[in-house]
């Protein structure tokens, strides 16, 4: 826990908001899961892969809790804000609190519960950037909750990954952040039932035409260890799924959390897309209607395609017309294209700017 921080009988007592660190300190990085579960895992492949451990000032990912149904062993630090405690025990489906036995750079630990109220959140987001002198962060999803924009007719798990996505943004444009959201094993969402490929590929090339795609790369197997000694400690269903495609797999055996059997292994699901969370956001609906209201602003959503602008409308045609020439076939092809676009235009550590 950092040393500035001690801890009261009901939260955790800071130095005053918007006080400056004290001298010494760097610009660095804060890493987290998207939306709770695995999605931690592959924040750490990737600060592993990218060598970023030494630039790590803060892991604080977003989960699915509020300050009414917050776990023994998260200890309020402001708003929306909780930081995991040392002899934190959260159960099998987090790894937040398995992570420090892991990772050395993962000195600090926080989850942000994306079921507080907005304001709450972006009191959490204002102490960190008062507190951990923040110049990037980096937020990984697996499955592709965070790719979504909601035109897609089946969304996945999305409320946490919306709400995050929006508070992101926020981040970027408020507190100055290059906030990064890496996608891995897009589409593969509860094993690849729930989000359309033709979907995914129309989604793809939206984010893309908007500027919103920073790059795409693939970790190499070496940085895959971290998420190995987590899954030794923890239960994910998309975290193994991702590894086994990471290596190589055409086919992924899976027996943990939801998942249980065997399921394809589509050619993307290896490469991990970076995505300005500025930009991302502003190309869905969704996300901006999370925005500035967090989770009360998804609880009437309801995925339609009314009132797309014609450049939308066209991105579907063209996803509907490769389907017809190939199938599935086609589709991929539309998918593989944007990946290959986008992995040559610099790593992780380009995009972060550290």
């Amino acid at each position: 826990m950092p040393a500035d921080i001690f801890v009261t009988s009901h939260t955790i007592a800071t130095r005053p908001t918007g006080s400056p660190p004290g001298r010494g300190w760097s610009m660095g990085v804060v890493v987290g899961g998207l939306g709770g579960g695995g999605d931690v895992g592959l924040a750490a492949v990737l600060v592993e892969d990218a060598g970023l451990q030494g630039r790590v000032e803060a892991v604080a990912s977003f989960a699915r809790c509020s300050a009414r149904v917050a776990p023994p062993g998260l200890k309020r630090v402001r708003g929306a804000l909780y930081a995991v405690a040392p002899e934190a025990d959260l159960g099998r489906r987090v790894f937040e609190d398995k992570l420090r036995s892991v990772a050395a750079w993962a000195r600090r630990v926080y989850i942000i519960c994306a079921e507080d109220p907005w304001d709450d959140i972006v009191e959490a987001l204002e102490w960190l950037a008062t507190n951990h002198r923040v110049s990037c962060t980096l937020h990984a999803d697996i499955g592709g909750d965070g790719l979504l924009t909601g035109y897609e007719r089946m969304l996945g798990s999305y409320k946490v990954d919306t709400v995050a996505r929006a508070a992101l943004a926020y981040a970027a444009e408020r507190l100055g952040w290059r906030a990064v959201i890496a996608v891995g094993a897009a589409g593969g969402e509860g094993g690849g039932v729930e989000i359309d490929h033709a979907e995914l590929a129309v989604t793809l090339a939206l984010l893309e035409e908007r500027g919103a795609i920073l790059g795409v790369v693939a970790p190499r197997p070496g940085s895959l260890w971290v998420a190995d000694a987590l899954l030794s400690r923890a239960e994910s269903g998309m975290l193994p799924l991702y590894l086994q495609a990471a290596r190589g797999a055409g086919r992924a055996r899976i027996n943990m959390a939801y998942l249980h059997g065997e399921y394809e292994v589509k050619p993307w699901y290896r490469y991990v897309i970076l995505l300005d969370a500025l930009r991302a956001c502003r190309a869905s609906p969704l996300c901006m209607a999370a925005m500035g209201r967090g989770l009360r602003g998804l609880s009437r959503w309801e995925s339609t395609r009314r009132g797309l602008d014609r450049r939308v409308e066209r991105l579907y045609e063209r996803a509907r017309r490769a389907r017809q020439r190939g199938g599935s076939g086609g589709v991929e092809e539309e998918i593989m294209r944007v990946v290959e676009r986008h992995r040559r235009r610099g790593g992780l550590r380009a995009v972060c700017r550290v």
